[in-house]
């Protein structure tokens, strides 16, 4: 069929109709890139208030587009944090009478009610009057890069090197806390201010910070760079550092910034060793025994091809690892203790056995022997560890515990109760020992509700409900317990080990549980408390002191008795310590460390005579009849103690004592003469 041709007044729709898809196409295509870009668009009428909100709305806000088009400029204000409020609002203002741009971070409210820091970019539109009357803007999420600088800040400021930034001109810009505890300032503030020319006040020699920026300008960074500086009190410190050169974009210079770490107890540890090196080469190099030296800090120096051998490194390799390094991370805290204690001169050979790690990720079971080595002024300055592969016996250990710990849970699961649910609570599985305690039959179980027949009517929606939230939300506790109904009415006590069942593409499919039926030890633990009342109870009223005590010696419970004779008020007893108010000083460190060696040793004498001091300043002599407290797991918790107040019998026999002293010096000094007469003679008789 022919067309007629259009006439000329039909073509300019035509032609709008063909632009207007690809006005909306080009701005859906706006739209897509602003939401992707995570950027939250908003147009502001300064004369209305209002604001029209288009982008990334929700991943921003978490409210819907239509949810969140009622906030206007007020809403806007308080939804920013409180603290960031005045600081946001004047910023705005002064934009606003300036006809200026808004750039302010702050932390705003998402729907779910928590903050999230954003960058708020705004720039204002003028009137023909030359009047603000709209701002446009976008707000992005910067959260993540707030994080990241607080963390980089903690790290700063918590660091155990020091860390800087200097000048080229050679002047520092920042120091953390580390680095000027390192060379003798109060603060970072002092000694940015202190220092104004590093290579005069820092450098020992002076060509060593030439040295230092020529290789960072030639390379860009420098590594372990060792140099002699000086600290403010002017004594000198062996340093390393780690530094890189920072440039702009142009590859201007703008600073240096690196790590750098006190050094000098490895360099006094390397100049003595090497004073007494060839002594010991031999023996050192040929050992049998895997040998390592270390100075007291832990610093590595030299290590045998034994001990290479042994971890898997060579030689060279083990002399830039840390001791942690080739430690198993739960013996690290064993391994720094007791090179310590060697270090400090505590001990003068000190043995135990420890886990290394071997290059291959491998567990190596060492028997090790740390020593001092000693300069000739007698002074510790490195430590040298002997190391026994016993990694063998060990293995041989750990299979016979594996198999006695398979053997013994097999054991005690004999009598434990198991089941397994499916998300709807459904019973899928029983085992017999739970049936019969139960006493259902198996197909009166099999298929059925598990809540609906096992658990008492009162908690039977909270349980289910509970059960319902556990499926949903994909994580279990490990433990719990819960009472569940037999079919006679008795209520039995189960303590709960469960875990989630999930199906090859991870979903939940239900519940498995393996419990022990715990209600008589619920019943003797509820007598048992009921007994400690009882026992309580009588120990405030007998004419016994008595007191017990948690593991740092603070203060549980003091009875009547015992807080009457120290005159003090309950309240000035209970949580404080026992030792730094009831010792008398010249003892209190002794005390200290012998309580802490009993609890550490779980052993305590079942009687012991200790003074006390009273608030008066008065000394009594108590006898104490002492036992350790353990909690439900044998771990000791603490310290009860009952004593009887024998300061008077004790003075009592103080006074014999001396009476019979005096006594016995008067007859051992005193000659007694008697004269008789015995028929006209004198007769002398000499005491006996």
């Amino acid at each position: 069929m022919d067309r007629k041709p259009q006439s000329s007044t039909r073509r300019p729709v035509a032609k709008t109709g063909t632009r207007r898809p690809s006005l909306e196409r080009s701005e859906d295509r706006l739209r897509i890139i602003i939401e992707k870009t995570g950027l939250l668009v908003y147009d502001y009428d300064v004369n209305t208030g209002k604001i029209v909100w288009s982008g990334a709305i929700r991943k921003l806000t978490g409210f819907s587009k239509a949810e969140f088009a009622g906030v206007d400029i007020v809403r806007w204000g308080e939804m920013i944090h409180p603290d960031d409020r005045p600081a946001a609002l004047e910023a705005l203002e002064k934009a606003n009478r300036s006809i200026g741009t808004y750039d302010v971070e702050y932390r705003f409210l998402r729907k779910n009610g928590t903050y999230i820091f954003v960058d708020d970019h705004g720039v204002f539109l003028q009137d023909s009057d030359g009047k603000a009357c709209r701002m446009l803007g976008t707000m992005k999420d910067i959260s993540d890069r707030k994080r990241a600088e607080q963390k980089y800040l903690d790290i700063f400021e918590n660091a155990i090197d020091g860390i800087f930034q200097s000048s080229p001109s050679g002047r520092f810009l920042s120091v953390n806390p580390a680095m000027a505890r390192m060379y003798g300032y109060d603060s970072p503030q002092e000694m940015i201010a202190a220092v104004s020319n590093i290579e005069g006040q820092i450098y020992v020699d002076r060509d060593g910070r030439r040295k230092f920026t020529r290789e960072l300008q030639a390379h860009g960074h420098v590594e372990r760079f060792i140099s002699k500086e000086y600290r403010k009190d002017g004594s000198i410190i062996w340093t390393s550092t780690n530094a890189r050169a920072v440039r702009d974009e142009t590859g201007k210079l703008l600073y240096y910034e690196g790590f750098i770490r006190n050094i000098t107890q490895r360099k006094k540890g390397e100049e003595a060793l090497q004073a007494s090196e060839e002594k010991y080469r031999t023996l050192f190099s040929n050992s049998a025994l895997a040998v390592g030296i270390r100075t007291p800090d832990g610093a590595p120096l030299e290590f045998n091809d034994a001990y290479a051998r042994m971890l898997g490194y060579t030689r060279e390799e083990l002399k830039s690892l840390k001791t942690a390094d080739v430690t198993h991370p739960e013996d690290v805290k064993i391994t720094r203790k007791s090179m310590k204690m060697v270090a400090d001169g505590k001990a003068d050979i000190l043995r135990y056995e420890k886990r290394y790690l071997h290059k291959d990720g491998s567990i190596v079971w060492g028997n090790t022997c740390i020593q001092p080595l000693r300069s000739a002024e007698g002074k510790i300055v490195a430590l040298i560890g002997t190391v026994v592969d016993v990694t063998e016996r060990k293995q041989a250990e750990q299979a016979l515990r594996e198999s006695e710990q398979r053997f013994r849970d097999i054991l005690e699961k004999v009598h434990l109760v198991s089941q397994t649910l499916d998300t709807d609570g459904n019973v899928t599985f029983v085992n017999d020992f739970l049936l019969e305690l139960v006493g259902y039959r198996r197909s009166e179980l099999m298929g059925k509700n598990w809540i609906d027949i096992c658990v008492p009517s009162e908690a039977r929606q909270e349980v289910r409900e509970y059960f319902s939230r556990l499926v949903n939300s994909g994580t279990i506790p490990g433990h719990h317990e819960n009472e569940i109904l037999t079919r006679s009415g008795d209520r039995r006590l189960i303590a709960w080990n469960n875990t989630l069942l999930h199906d090859p593409a991870g979903a939940v499919i239900g519940i498995a549980s393996i419990g022990e039926d715990i209600t008589e030890r619920k019943k003797a633990e509820e007598a048992l408390r009921e007994s400690e009342k009882r026992f309580r109870d009588i120990l405030e009223k007998a004419h016994f002191v008595s007191d017990i005590l948690d593991t740092n010696g603070n203060v549980l419970f003091a009875n009547d008795y015992l807080l009457k004779m120290l005159g003090f008020q309950r309240e000035e007893l209970l949580g404080k310590n026992w030792v730094d108010l009831c010792v008398p000083p010249e003892r209190r460190e002794e005390v200290k460390a012998y309580f802490h060696s009993l609890i550490a040793h779980d052993t305590v004498p079942g009687h012991h005579e200790n003074e006390i001091l009273t608030r008066a300043g008065e000394h009594r002599l108590i006898i104490w009849s002492n036992t350790i407290l353990h909690d439900p797991d044998g771990k000791a918790i603490g310290i009860a103690g009952i004593g009887e107040d024998i300061t008077e019998r004790k003075q009592t026999e103080q006074a014999l004592r001396e009476s019979e002293r005096r006594y016995r010096a008067i007859l051992e000094k005193t000659r007694l003469v008697s004269v008789m007469l015995v028929n006209n003679e004198i007769g002398v008789i000499q005491p006996v």
